[in-house]
């Protein structure tokens, strides 16, 4: 029999968390005055003598609010206020530097997974306030739930002086220069070309009055826009121009109705051209992914159509619902003279049952002969991909390797490096709606690799744990994950000074309410923290008790249950100043007294006793093999980034070294988004969806040579 006791646990995320718990032991800075301000440093574990410095909201720490700018209220930012940041900026989603200063693109409200944990409750019957109170729980009140006021920023593009911290916004719905006033951006990548910066991603242009006010608040929530490139000149006071637009407002809406991811990221040099990925919609109406290049990305007229959907053969994903969101072209690359495109291939028809994932990625070549802007000029064929059609790997590269959505590229010294990145997010989602976990295990249980290809595109395990096809597993001796199987993603590289740089997503953060259990983390939480989730708890307890039908009738309770609820809510709040008492035997026993109690209530509220179905859905001998597989991993788990160091040896080897497995410091830095170099600084953003993105620096030519 499934009871209430078990399963309210269990619900604060599909479940276990709460009842394992009760049950278990500047105005704008001058020159050089941030080196005054920084109070957060972290020195590279690798003992390279690398010094990072938290350089945005310098003096407002760790595990605090951030997001570069400041939040106003009514949707707006400003550069410098009361220090008390934004949280809604989650990440520095493209980024390039100008001298000293850093042109950055944000990701606003980058957690899908609070929305997602909202659907599933309000599905189940659950009110705000209910939901509310469970994410307290589940995140011990740390979860970004949207800004104070409950009115949506949108994105920014924002520049910031890596020496002096000032800020300039030149993008934003209330605020920016000329031309970016009232556009909301999600620029997904950067690229330096002469003098200027290219960011390529989506905007929505509120001034736009064929738009209506309905379809720029879905897109601000969806983060969708127009898919387009946009030119920055640093010579010319940051001049902004749209260099060229994919759609327009009927193709957008076309986009929208196909429910096609509106943004692209691919953009890369190649020979004296510029190639760029694009999202638009064909003859037919019909919403298609393309590769665009161009001579002179400042001329809109420049850009030429070198590869459609066919020359993939119909394999880049761009559904929402599609492997990695329907990112589509993910990435190209340039190398031995020919272009190197990554992109997503899962889609919902090639998702396997058994194993909860969609089919991984794959790589295409382009090889020209002539005009790199001329679409007759180019042959493409697959590398990593169908074998049947002429591809010398399978997708992924390795058959026994189901996880990757798709993969970072990188060139480094001789080689083209090639790392995993998890289809994390729609696996996540899919247990959600569905409450099957097997394709979050079987992520978990897949870490990311890392492998590297030659001129000759013979491919190797960098890092890895062995499989038939790599049975020595990788050549530095790292295993997959970097060591650590909650790195699902590689979501960045760079060369910095010799080296290669691996930034990773950690999934721990996310996974808390599930991973503290297991790891010690539950046990190390602050005092505030434990208050907050203890009250919530008793909060969430007594609203479920109390929940409405739809008649607005509340149940009935009788005097034995209101008694066991003031029990049950005295002893937790007990607990509050008294953690020893949960090794008290008797003591907890009056709280499982209590529980059952109010377990053996008669009439509980429908939402209760779908909670309780769903709970018996997450117990299916499926599930609790997917979690078996997952508790090892588990119990290694730290939460934060990591961040690894590589590097190629005269002799042939290949080391890895962990410079940050724990996000600087920060739990709530679960990924590393960006790298860019300045003159004097190497810069570093940060994805914290919970307190808001974080810069920090390191200065060059720090790194000891050995």
């Amino acid at each position: 029999m499934v009871t209430f006791r078990g399963t309210t646990a269990k619900m604060l995320t599909a479940s276990v968390s709460a009842v394992a718990m009760l049950s278990m032991a500047v105005a704008p800075a001058q020159a050089n005055s941030l080196d005054d301000e920084i109070q957060d440093r972290y020195t590279s574990q690798s003992g390279s003598g690398m010094v990072f410095e938290k350089v945005s909201h310098p003096k407002n720490g760790l595990q605090q609010p951030d997001g570069i700018v400041d939040y106003t209220g009514k949707g707006h930012i400003t550069e410098d206020d009361q220090s008390q940041g934004d949280r809604g900026q989650s990440y520095p989603y493209a980024v390039e530097s100008y001298g000293d200063w850093v042109y950055i693109g944000t990701m606003y409200g980058g957690i899908g997974f609070a929305q997602w944990i909202l659907e599933d409750a309000v599905k189940q019957g659950m009110n705000l306030q209910e939901f509310h109170e469970l994410i307290n729980v589940m995140y011990q009140g740390h979860m970004y739930e949207g800004e104070p006021d409950g009115v949506d920023a949108g994105g920014m593009l924002v520049k910031f002086n890596i020496k002096t911290g000032e800020k300039k916004i030149l993008m934003s719905q209330f605020a920016g220069i000329d031309g970016g006033n009232g556009v909301i951006p999600t620029f997904r990548n950067a690229f330096r070309y002469g003098d200027k910066l290219y960011f390529e991603g989506m905007v929505m242009d509120t001034h736009n009055k064929d738009l209506t006010p309905e379809e720029i608040k879905h897109a601000i929530e969806r983060q969708d826009g127009f898919p387009c490139i946009y030119e920055v000149d640093p010579t010319n006071d940051d001049k902004l121009t749209c260099v060229h637009n994919s759609v327009d407002i009927d193709g957008f809406r076309k986009l929208m109705d196909q429910n096609i991811f509106t943004s692209t990221r691919a953009i890369a040099p190649f020979k004296n051209a510029v190639i760029a990925g694009d999202v638009t919609v064909d003859e037919n109406g019909k919403g298609t992914t393309q590769l665009l290049a161009t001579a002179n990305p400042s001329d809109p007229n420049s850009y030429h159509v070198i590869a459609t959907m066919e020359d993939f053969d119909n394999m880049p994903a761009i559904n929402r619902d599609d492997s990695q969101g329907g990112s589509g072209i993910m990435q190209v690359t340039e190398y031995n003279g020919k272009l190197y495109v990554a992109m997503v291939t899962g889609n919902l028809a090639t998702r396997n049952k058994k194993t909860g994932l969609m089919r991984p990625f794959a790589i295409y070549v382009g090889e020209n002969n002539g005009d790199p802007t001329q679409k007759d000029d180019w042959t493409w064929r697959p590398l990593v991909g169908d074998k049947k059609l002429g591809a010398k790997y399978t997708f992924g590269i390795d058959p026994e390797r189901i996880a990757s959505g798709t993969c970072t590229l990188q060139v480094y010294n001789n080689h083209l490096y090639i790392a995993e990145y998890n289809d994390w997010p729609m696996p996540y989602r899919y247990m959600l709606k569905a409450h099957d976990m097997r394709g979050v295990a079987n992520d978990i249980d897949q870490a990311i690799n890392l492998y590297r290809m030659d001129d000759n595109e013979n491919i190797e395990m960098v890092v890895g744990d062995p499989t038939k096809m790599f049975p020595k597993g990788g050549i530095s001796g790292v295993g997959s994950g970097y060591g650590d199987h909650m790195n699902l993603y590689t979501w960045q590289t760079t060369v910095h000074e010799g080296r290669m740089y691996i930034a990773t997503y950690d999934a721990s953060t996310f996974m808390e309410n599930m991973v503290g259990g297991f790891n010690g983390d539950w046990s190390h939480m602050t005092q505030q923290e434990w208050v907050t989730t203890t009250e919530s708890f008793v909060k969430l307890i007594y609203m479920l008790l109390h929940h409405k039908d739809a008649q607005g009738n509340e149940p009935q309770l009788s005097a034995e249950d209101e008694q066991a609820f003031s029990t049950l809510k005295t002893k937790v709040l007990h607990l509050q100043q008294n953690r020893a008492d949960l090794n008290n035997e008797l003591f907890m026993q009056q709280i499982d007294n209590a529980l059952d109690q109010l377990d053996a209530h008669k009439h509980l509220p429908r939402v209760v006793k779908n909670i309780i179905k769903v709970m018996k859905e997450f117990r299916s001998p499926a599930n609790k093999k997917a979690l078996n597989t997952m508790i090892p991993h588990f119990k290694q788990a730290k939460r934060g980034f990591g961040l690894y160091e590589l590097e190629e040896h005269n002799d042939g080897k290949v080391t890895v070294q962990t410079v940050s497995d724990d996000g600087f410091g920060d739990p709530f830095n679960y990924g590393l988004r960006t790298f860019c170099e300045t003159d004097d600084y190497f810069f570093i953003g940060t994805a914290n969806g919970l307190y808001g993105t974080q810069i920090w620096r390191a200065k060059n030519n720090t790194h000891r040579l050995g």
